[in-house]
């Protein structure tokens, strides 16, 4: 999708007569006085359809690299070696009816789920009016996001439009941050939300729980959900959801 929405609370313009803070992350030395060698460079999906911003995405599995630039996703080996596409994004719903099929939206996200072994992608379909706004996403069936996959269509609203959806791993679910925009023109606050993720791992119906932030409050936006790369957390450990 090809459109530009201004946070509420966020300027358009910078003051450039303020004075230069110190960001409070920077480090005074490099922790290594080398970068580590690049293990493999190879060109990934250009953007095709010429959308702007391409919102390029992509993850690594132990033995797959799967990149979505907007409408087209592709699937490589390691090596780069290309082994499917690049093909538009709503290929995976094929066959599967809905919006999710129909339309070729974009804003779209790849992650490994590495607790599973599994792939899970998801972008949105956004038509509006008495088709309303979705978010579609697909869950692979094995290791290998050549195969199968798990295909779901949820609804997020009639009337809000999910822009800009990030989505975090975590053992209980699979996590989601969006920005509402009322009728996909006006700011309607932060959205959050958590699918599933069991139920999807095994192709079963499966739940969405989401929450709308605006009465809390109307400036909030930004939000990424914690996304789980390393050692599994403790049981029981909250997913956190984290905003400037």
């Amino acid at each position: 999708m090809n459109k530009i929405f201004t946070l509420p609370g966020r300027g358009t313009t910078m003051n450039l007569n303020a004075p230069l803070e110190m960001d409070a992350a920077l480090q005074a030395a490099p922790i290594s006085p080398n970068a580590p060698v690049t293990i493999a460079n190879f060109e990934g999906v250009s953007n095709i359809s010429g959308v702007l911003p391409p919102d390029t995405n992509g993850d690594v599995g132990p033995n797959h690299y799967m990149q979505w630039v907007n409408l087209s996703f592709a699937i490589c080996s390691k090596t780069g070696a290309l082994l499917y596409g690049p093909a538009a994004g709503n290929t995976l719903w094929a066959g599967f009816g809905g919006v999710c099929q129909t339309t070729n939206n974009g804003d779209p996200i790849v992650l490994y789920d590495q607790l599973a072994d599994r792939w899970m992608v998801s972008q949105f379909a956004v038509p509006g009016g008495a088709s309303g706004y979705h978010q579609c996403i697909a869950v692979s069936q094995t290791g290998d996001p050549t195969g199968a996959w798990y295909r779901y269509d949820f609804l997020w609203s009639n009337t809000n439009m999910n822009d800009y959806p990030h989505f975090g791993v975590w053992p209980d679910g699979y996590y989601m941050a969006v920005h509402e925009f009322a009728n996909a023109a006006t700011w309607a606050g932060q959205g959050v939300a958590v699918f599933e993720r069991d139920k999807m791992l095994q192709g079963l119906p499966a739940r969405m729980v989401k929450f709308n932030l605006y009465s809390t409050d109307p400036n909030m936006g930004g939000m990424l959900p914690t996304d789980l790369d390393g050692p599994a957390p403790a049981a029981g450990t909250p997913n956190y959801f984290v905003g400037a």
